[in-house]
């Protein structure tokens, strides 16, 4: 019995301890789930500070591609280009795909379209990416990523 207290207080102790030093993946969890939500499915702008909270959480870790689709929903396409061109440099050729797309938001349709000229001689899943740049353009109107970037050649 008594060693059994000793087991639940150290359990509350530490639990506490948790709580009061926070924890970073679970609030970067949040933040993804949050802006997923609200950004991509509810399409709700004025929620893009979750989107951006995560890119950054996640940019720090070294997830350069993934925090550069995370920059792009959170509307910060310079931070995106930046990310992607990091990630591309480590050899996340993934990443090609939003570098192009940041480039696009930023009015370089040359530049978006050589970032896509290279991916296209790269795998990649076609469909993947049309999904993608149909997300981005409800998230940016009057951007046509899909008509400038996907030419039905890739």
């Amino acid at each position: 019995m008594k060693r059994a207290s000793i087991l639940l207080g150290l359990l509350l102790l530490s639990s506490v301890a948790a709580e009061r030093h926070g924890c970073s993946s679970c609030d970067a969890a949040k933040e993804r789930m949050k802006c997923e939500y609200y950004v991509l499915k509810k399409g709700d702008l004025a929620q893009r500070s979750h989107c951006a909270a995560y890119a950054e959480s996640i940019d720090v870790d070294g997830a350069r591609g993934k925090a550069a689709w995370y920059f792009l929903l959170a509307g910060s396409p310079e931070k995106a280009l930046e990310a992607a061109n990091l990630a591309v440099d480590q050899g996340h050729t993934y990443a090609l795909e939003y570098a192009a797309a940041a480039a696009m938001v930023l009015e370089r349709k040359r530049e978006a379209k050589a970032y896509m000229r290279r991916l296209g001689n790269l795998p990649f899943d076609r469909e993947r990416l049309l999904r993608d740049f149909e997300r981005l353009e409800r998230l940016y109107p009057g951007v046509s990523f899909v008509s400038t970037l996907l030419p039905h050649s890739l």
